[in-house]
């Protein structure tokens, strides 16, 4: 196990998240590669929505791995709205150094955000992954049930939800 720990995401982490946040997303089965203006953007973007639940996990001297979710709005995967339990919570981002993985950094920021996830009274989260991706298993591990492919844009992506 790994010697990490996990505290809230701060606005000064953007830069470390950003560089993180290309690393694990340029890996299969995403494959996205993107700029660090446009991955300093994204991070922006999450950390700025509404009822953010943002974590990093940290070694002794640098940003590991990152976890983002926020409130699932109606104009989100519409196509899900016929299952979703409002209010919802949208898992949208997690990533791990490929160093660090396997050492339960995700598993301890998945758990994090469920206990606050429950705390400020969401009824469901709402995860996603590619087909092939090791979120897949994890997502099952701590209780989600997989709503299998739904999404009519991308036939490889499978959504996740847990019932809190």
């Amino acid at each position: 196990m790994a010697n990490f720990k996990i505290r809230d995401y701060r606005r000064e982490d953007e830069s470390a998240v950003a560089d993180l946040y290309m690393l694990t997303f340029a890996e299969p089965p995403w494959n996205k590669r993107i700029s660090f203006d446009k991955a300093s953007g994204e991070v922006h973007g999450n950390s700025v929505q509404p009822a953010f639940i943002g974590l990093v996990a940290t070694d002794a001297e640098n940003i590991v791995g990152f976890r983002f979710a926020y409130p699932l709005t109606e104009n989100v995967f519409r196509f899900l709205s016929p299952v979703i339990k409002r209010p919802a919570l949208n898992s949208a981002k997690i990533g791990v150094h490929p160093d660090y993985r396997r050492r339960g950094i995700a598993r301890t920021m998945m758990l994090e955000t469920i206990k606050r996830a429950y705390e400020k009274g969401f009824k469901q989260l709402v995860g996603r992954t590619k087909n092939h991706d090791a979120m897949g298993p994890l997502y099952a591990e701590l209780g989600y049930k997989s709503l299998g492919r739904m999404d009519p844009q991308d036939p490889e992506r499978i959504y996740y939800v847990l019932d809190l």
